[in-house]
């Protein structure tokens, strides 16, 4: 099987896992941090282009559109849901404010993605504390289907180097321990009882 391929079933896959997704969100199911997002909104555009540049070829594109998918999540946590925000999270998101400060001055490719990847994973660490404590309120399957996508990304790379090969190895590894975590963790907390709404009709 060729490359593009897999690339298009990575890109496939970015859909399977941010629809269901982006509908939970909407419907109250998942509350994910909105923090994560927009970093990642930020990074994953930014990772795209340096993979693109360096011969990544179909295996980049997934990239692009979890940028789409990530600033879409975030757009929609900031105006639909309230997340308790700790001081931990403040310090995530400057920290990962000023890493991306730093990427736009360093000319190195390599030292630009592996920042990039530093700051993502800085960017996460709200997601995986909110997870460890509510794991009921974010998505195993969307973990689950990220570890496959990027599984069939690093197949599709159609030149093998650090720079095309270092992004979907990582968050293929993040991508299944974090699902691991949230299936843990669920079988250790008990899974809150959603209020149904009362109906209250107009006088």
């Amino acid at each position: 099987m060729s490359t593009d391929f897999f690339g298009f079933i990575a890109i496939a896959l970015v859909f399977v896992a941010y629809i269901p997704y982006i509908r939970d969100i909407v419907k109250g199911r998942a509350k994910p941090h909105p923090f994560t997002w927009l970093v990642w909104s930020i990074t994953a555009g930014s990772i795209f282009s340096i993979q693109i540049t360096n011969g990544s070829g179909t295996g980049a594109y997934g990239s692009a559109a979890v940028s789409l998918f990530a600033f879409t999540i975030f757009v929609l946590v900031s105006q639909k849901l309230k997340v308790k925000i700790r001081r931990i999270d403040i310090i995530c998101l400057v920290t990962a404010a000023a890493g991306v400060a730093c990427w736009l001055v360093i000319q190195q490719p390599l030292i630009s993605l592996v920042l990039l990847l530093s700051i993502e994973i800085v960017g996460f660490i709200p997601t995986l504390i909110k997870g460890i404590d509510k794991p009921y309120e974010d998505s195993a399957s969307l973990w689950g289907t990220n570890a496959l996508r990027h599984a069939s990304g690093l197949i599709a790379v159609q030149n093998y180097n650090i720079l095309t090969m270092l992004n979907p190895t990582v968050w293929m590894t993040v991508s299944t321990l974090f699902g691991i975590i949230l299936l843990v963790r669920r079988r250790k907390v008990r899974r809150p009882i959603l209020r149904k709404r009362q109906f209250r009709p107009h006088n």
